[in-house]
């Protein structure tokens, strides 16, 4: 685990900002006026450009690759960073803003708690917001879901399987950025990633495959009331930015190109999901929309990897916004879009050593020059803004094939 910088205490106070990728968070709260500390998994060049002191997972070196033993959740290691972190800011820290990583770990946020008020979710909300919960709720508001069945044995699952007709997915109540979330085509894919499953020993439920667009919709809630901001559609699974998993995060398209009615939809069932729930601050429920009928995939308690997109094309500012619907103030008008915003996470293909890519234009979640990664961690992302959604997605595209073919090969471990 690293500490970046030497650091010196003052009379102010900190905004401390704890999640897997803090950086879009970290920079929202900056340009909101507060002192930001962080703790990150990577601990990315342009974090540390943006916090005032970072604490991060990984330590990235040049010539050495991005590994080390995990003997616990990686949860477990951020908590304890954070509370280290309080320990050096004793008394400096005014509250917490959380992003990824913690969606299933109310424990943890209870622990985030006693560090500093945590602006956002409960540990109870947090703690009925997997899957099924979800789910339930829908099915007695009449909001379409996959069909979805929690097992318990091999063989009652095979006989779901086959009944509901492959393809199938298999996943948990809980899931992050694709992970434990396994597209089955046939039966031998199901005995792999059911034995997968099981030995992570998480519930394991069996999901009726949804094949459409992936979109998701950010909200604001006060616990009262709930407003939708943006509808966005999401990057997932895509093999030529260096995902292996089908249903892998990698990026976001905001806003949503599809019929009003689809959207203003969307937006109606997150408000009305947002407001049962009673959920605080920034939140964001994803869907996929099949034809011209959208299907609640999963809600994701905290701030979302759209953030910076939705800041783009509303002028607007989350951390700004979460905190003021914490506080019970929700906008007096409606958010409308200006232009469009194509973020794109790149995956290494291969084994490979990161040029310098600091100079780069549009590109953030810089790495230090020289670390070696190995296929499927993440190089950066690109970042685009434009008038036209096609030229967009086309220039972010052309940026992220600059990139690829900057990358070197490096050697076999």
């Amino acid at each position: 685990m690293e500490e970046d910088i030497a650091y010196s205490k003052n009379d102010r106070n900190f905004c401390l900002v704890v999640a897997f990728n803090a950086r879009p968070i970290a920079t929202s709260a900056k340009k909101a006026n507060y002192d930001v500390l962080a703790i990150d998994f990577f601990g990315d060049l342009d974090l540390r450009s943006v916090a005032e002191h970072v604490f991060s997972v990984v330590w990235q070196r040049k010539s050495h690759p991005i590994k080390r033993k995990f003997l616990r959740p990686i949860s477990e290691y951020m908590c304890l960073l954070a509370e280290t972190m309080a320990d050096d800011y004793y008394g400096k820290i005014e509250f917490l803003l959380i992003g990824s990583g913690f969606d299933d770990e109310p424990k943890i946020w209870q622990r985030f708690g006693k560090i500093a008020p945590v602006i956002g979710n409960t540990p109870e909300i947090i703690s009925r917001s997997d899957r099924l919960s979800i789910y339930r709720l829908a099915s007695k508001l009449g909001i379409e879901c996959p069909q979805t069945i929690e097992v318990k044995e091999k063989e009652e699952a095979l006989e779901i399987a086959k009944n509901i007709g492959y393809p199938i997915v298999l996943t948990t109540p809980r899931s992050a950025g694709g992970l434990f979330v396994k597209l089955i085509t046939n039966l031998d894919e199901f005995h792999m990633a059911y034995n997968e499953l099981r030995n992570s020993g998480k519930k394991i439920l069996i999901q009726e495959f949804i094949q459409g667009i992936d979109a998701s919709c950010s909200v604001l809630g006060t616990g009262k009331n709930c407003q939708a901001i943006s509808v966005t559609e999401q990057v997932i699974g895509r093999s030529e930015l260096g995902v292996s998993m089908p249903f892998g995060y990698c990026g976001n398209i905001v806003p949503l190109k599809n019929s009003t009615t689809v959207i203003e939809k969307i937006k109606s069932i997150s408000e009305e999901l947002g407001l049962k729930l009673g959920l605080l601050g920034s939140n964001g429920f994803d869907f996929v929309i099949r034809g011209d009928q959208p299907f609640l995939i999963e809600l994701n308690p905290r701030f979302q990897g759209s953030l910076e997109c939705i800041e783009a094309v509303t002028s607007s500012n989350l951390v700004k916004l979460h905190i003021e619907a914490w506080n019970g103030n929700l906008p007096e008008k409606s958010f409308e879009s200006k232009g469009y915003a194509v973020k794109m996470i790149l995956y290494a293909k291969k084994r490979i050593i990161v040029p310098n890519l600091s100079h780069m234009p549009h590109i953030v979640d810089v790495p230090v020059e020289g670390i070696i990664l190995d296929p499927s961690n993440p190089v950066c992302t690109v970042f685009v803004t434009g008038t036209e959604r096609e030229i967009a997605i086309k220039k972010a595209k052309t940026l992220a094939n600059n990139v690829y073919r900057q990358l070197i090969p490096a050697p076999k471990s």
